[in-house]
């Protein structure tokens, strides 16, 4: 069974999370030190922090994902509150291809159903892996743009 803890600093043990997943900052062109991370983890301009969520997840006590939403966000920086926009979605490299990933976004898109009538994200487009995971949960592509030196793929599901 997975469990969830909301954080809102970086620690230790979410600063050595960063550091394994190698493919994903590889992807990124970026090495994730604590001042990027720390910056990172900021709310979006504009948006309320109570509805901005960081997330620890565990298995058995081992943090595996962690996942950085807001919910009244979306794409291209629009307030709408029907919109859960996810920031990041890391699951351990280690942990991939088990079903944990799967099992948090149906737990996500369960938990905010009767709020949120749309999930949206931003996918690095050389992110092959991750493409193929969104697009079998049913996300849909709806742009494509540049985000600082990298372009990324938006992607869209209604719930």
């Amino acid at each position: 069974m997975l469990k969830y803890r909301r954080i809102y600093e970086l620690d230790d043990e979410l600063y050595d999370f960063h550091l394994r997943q190698k493919q994903y900052y590889l992807l990124e062109g970026t090495v994730p030190t604590k001042e990027y991370l720390i910056e990172q983890m900021d709310n979006p301009e504009g948006f309320d922090e109570k509805e901005h969520y960081i997330k620890k997840i565990y298995y058995n006590e081992k943090m595996v994902a962690l996942i950085d939403y807001q919910i009244g966000y979306r794409f291209s920086m629009k307030h709408d509150n029907s919109c859960l926009w996810i920031g990041l979605f890391l699951v351990d490299e280690s942990w991939q291809r088990k079903g944990i990933g799967k099992e948090i976004m149906e737990f996500m898109i369960d938990e905010y159903k009767e709020t949120c009538s749309t999930v949206q994200l931003a996918c690095i487009k050389e992110n092959l892996k991750g493409l193929c995971f969104w697009e079998k949960l049913g996300f849909k592509e709806i742009d494509v743009k540049r985000c600082g030196n990298l372009e990324v793929r938006v992607l869209e599901k209604r719930i």
